[in-house]
This record gives C-alpha cells, structure tokens and sequence, in this order.
C-alpha cells in the first residue's frame, strides 16, 4: 500500500534553510514511492503568484510529482490575487483543509 503523507507548510517560502530541508524530505518520500499532498498556509502562500519572482524552492516543487493546494484566506490576508496562482496549485478554504488532514494518515506540519 502506498504512503499517503499530507505536509503543512507554513514559512516563507523565501527562506532557503527550511524551503530546502523540505525539499530534500519530499524528494526522498517520492523516491519511497510516497503519494504527497503539499498544503501552503500562513505565510507559505507567498511567492506563489505568477506574478512575483518565484522562489527556487516552489519552481522545484512544481516540477514534483504532489498535489499542491494552498489556503486561500492565508493568500487573501497577504493582498495576493487569487486568480494569478500558479495553475498547479489549488486554492482552498478551511473546510477543504479539514478534508484533507481526514483523508491523509500521515501529516507533516512545518509551521
């Protein structure tokens, strides 16, 4: 049975040490074969606007193999316009992200 693994992340996305030891985690859970759902909360949503310079963490992960979402008030408190999110990444609410942490037997929070 494949390993389903949900992670929280909730840092600044700019932040080099904790974007690439998490990075590093997921890249090594996939190799495992893992099934990874990535949620970007707090201020973890920043820099996922097209529109922004992109950090190098997020064009890593995006290349990944993961279900990518992000909470959609955290964007909205931060004056980011939902409508220019990368297309990978799926805006959701509150009771979306309780589904979530329901559905995954495994969650890895970094907040």
């Amino acid at each position: 049975m494949m390993k389903k693994i949900l992670y929280l992340y909730g840092f600044n996305t700019r932040n080099p040490i904790k974007s690439n030891l998490v990075l590093n985690l997921i890249k090594k859970e996939l190799d495992l074969g893992a099934e990874l759902n990535l949620v970007l909360l707090h201020d973890g949503v920043i820099g996922i606007s097209k529109n922004e310079n992109t950090p190098d963490f997020l064009l890593q992960l995006i290349e990944l193999p993961v279900s990518f979402f992000a909470l959609k008030p955290d964007l909205l408190a931060r004056g980011l316009d939902p409508n220019d999110v990368f297309e990978r990444i799926v805006l959701i609410d509150y009771d979306q992200l309780v589904d979530l942490l329901v559905d995954n037997p495994i969650i890895a929070s970094w907040l």
